[in-house]
């Protein structure tokens, strides 16, 4: 498998709604210079599988937690995006 990427979030509540489809949080992805290859490697060879719509896509893990800006003090959402983490299907057996 590809290298793991990592890349930062930040989401931030829209300052106003024009439609009631306007976006409720928008903001950026951030992927440094060095994580660039590593993200495209891991696109390259990752597994695909079926989305809801039976198209074939690569998944990416988003991890998201409440924080606040330290100058204006507003509240957003700060993140990481990342490989998904690695599925046990059974159980881990305990040996004595």
């Amino acid at each position: 498998m590809a290298d793991a990427f990592s890349a930062s979030l930040s989401l931030f509540p829209a300052q106003e709604k024009k439609s009631e489809n306007s976006p409720d949080h928008t903001g950026m992805i951030e992927i440094s210079e060095a994580e660039i290859g590593n993200l495209v490697e891991y696109l390259q060879k990752a597994e695909r599988e079926k989305n809801w719509k039976d198209e074939l896509v690569v998944k990416i893990r988003v991890a998201a937690w409440n924080s606040v800006a330290k100058g204006s003090g507003k509240a957003y959402l700060s993140g990481r995006v990342s490989p998904p983490m690695a599925q046990s299907s059974a159980p881990a057996e305990l040996t004595f």
